[in-house]
């Protein structure tokens, strides 16, 4: 079994009500009530763009407020997004999260070989994948051990796109060994960068790892 994480930007309302702003939009529960409607449970801290954008997708929608949030619930156009799920034979795992113009999909798969499919299913819906990963769950693993991996791979999704190279340039050429065989200025030549400029990027991955880890 696979834990699939995929980071996707889309048209839709929720993501693009995110865009301009830190807000975070999480998501409960989505199930399908037709071929082109989900029904969604979600919540949210004040965030006035939402509630100015939400009128694109939604057909009815229904706000609580609360002391630090506002939860909502309605019925949605979808996006392609469980349409892929269910077209090959995975499983979403909630919660799903919408923040800075993005989503955050998590999905669970019993065939390794499916996970090119939903790959395929969700680009072909219009949303374009801006990063992914899956990791083999083991037979025994429970819902807590599930959690931890959920919350991991939303901690190491944070990390950006050059950070990722800098960090893998790093790991793959002996940065981590002992002794050295590869050093900053290494990778700082490499990447046409200064040596303190690579220096605070791995920092700020290798914060993002071990917060991923210890939290």
């Amino acid at each position: 079994m696979y834990l699939i994480n995929v980071k996707t930007k889309s048209s839709c309302s929720l993501s693009e009500s995110t865009y301009n702003n830190d807000s975070k939009i999480i998501l409960s529960y989505v199930g399908k009530t037709g071929k082109y409607f989900n029904s969604i449970f979600g919540y949210f801290a004040v965030n006035d763009d939402f509630k100015e954008k939400y009128h694109k997708d939604f057909n009815k929608i229904k706000f609580t407020a609360g002391k630090n949030f506002i939860a909502f619930s309605g019925n949605k156009r979808g996006h392609g997004i469980m349409n892929a799920i269910a077209e090959n034979d995975a499983m979403p795992i909630f919660p799903f999260f919408s923040f800075t113009g993005l989503e955050h999909y998590f999905i669970v798969t019993y065939d390794k070989n499916s996970i090119e499919g939903i790959f395929n299913s969700i680009s072909k819906s219009h949303n374009k994948i801006i990063e992914y990963d899956y990791v083999n769950l083991k037979s025994g693993d429970g819902i807590l051990d599930i959690s931890k991996k959920i919350y991991s791979m939303v901690h190491t999704l944070k990390i950006t796109a050059l950070e990722r190279k800098l960090i893998k340039e790093a790991l793959q050429n002996g940065y981590y060994e002992w002794p050295r065989t590869y050093s900053l200025q290494n990778i700082a030549d490499e990447y046409g960068l200064s040596k303190p400029t690579v220096l605070f990027h791995i920092r700020n991955a290798e914060k993002k790892i071990i917060e991923s880890i210890l939290d």
